[in-house]
């Protein structure tokens, strides 16, 4: 799977993710973001739409790597230690993003819920914010995590190679989170769309 979305795009040796440009390495993941915020009607302000299109094109170049590690797109003035922490904290939110987003099945095959990957990436990322309140990025990721879930969910549906979410999947997603993705995906396997009262599917 990594290599199929790692054959849509073009790869480069000289990428850092402190850059703020919008290169082509990043072009097709900005063409996917935005075709998949158009359609979910979540709109990502700028600096949050280069976080999450670098974290794509990083997972798209070294998936490994991404789940491994950690680079931040802030400066770390830090000692080791602290530095090291803020990075797990990235990597494990990054890492919760990527799950929820791209890889549902995964969740099942551990035997836990997507609810939990948002739970934990939530936290993750709002000990970031209170840790480095100068980088707002954090902090929005924080506050819209399952918005970024769903359009995560899309950009995977529009990209062919990801696997959408479960019937179970969708209707956790949106008795808990009330996901716009989870309540299309609810409709589009059902023929029918849930009213504001919750989704009464079980294991």
């Amino acid at each position: 799977m990594l290599e199929s979305i790692q054959g849509n795009i073009e790869n480069s040796d000289n990428f850092q993710m402190k850059t703020s440009l919008y290169i082509p390495e990043t072009a097709k993941w900005y063409g996917l973001l935005n075709q998949a915020q158009a359609e979910t009607k979540h709109y990502l302000a700028t600096d949050l739409e280069r976080y999450m299109a670098n974290m794509l094109f990083r997972f798209a170049t070294d998936g490994k790597g991404l789940l491994e590690q950690s680079h931040s797109t802030a400066v770390f003035e830090l000692n080791s230690v602290r530095e090291q922490r803020l990075m797990r904290l990235q990597g494990a939110g990054e890492r919760c993003l990527v799950t929820a987003g791209f890889f549902p099945e995964h969740a099942n095959f551990a035997g836990l819920s997507l609810l939990h990957f948002i739970d934990t990436g939530r936290s993750a990322y709002r000990d970031l914010a209170e840790a480095m309140p100068d980088s707002s990025v954090y902090q929005q990721i924080n506050n819209s995590f399952v918005e970024l879930v769903d359009i995560l969910q899309k950009v995977g549906e529009l990209s062919g190679v990801c696997r959408s979410i479960d019937l179970i999947q969708a209707c956790e997603l949106w008795q808990q989170e009330r996901s716009q993705y989870g309540w299309f995906m609810i409709g589009a396997k059902t023929n029918s769309f849930p009213a504001s009262t919750a989704c009464t599917t079980t294991h």
